[in-house]
């Protein structure tokens, strides 16, 4: 699997494609509030909850 440093939907897109080789069925993501995750799960048509990031 191929980490990648930038925030962009396109690298969000491949990096979830290839996590998802490694998953049964459809995972429901949880995600921050960053617009590329959550616009490259919609491209995918993946399920996700938005929360914000707590430390």
């Amino acid at each position: 699997m191929r980490v990648y440093p930038s925030g962009n939907a396109l690298a969000t897109e491949q990096f979830i494609r290839e996590a998802l080789k490694y998953c049964d069925g459809k995972p429901t993501f949880i995600v921050d509030n960053a617009p590329w995750l959550k616009q490259a799960l919609e491209d995918l048509g993946l399920p996700y909850n938005a929360e914000p990031f707590r430390r």
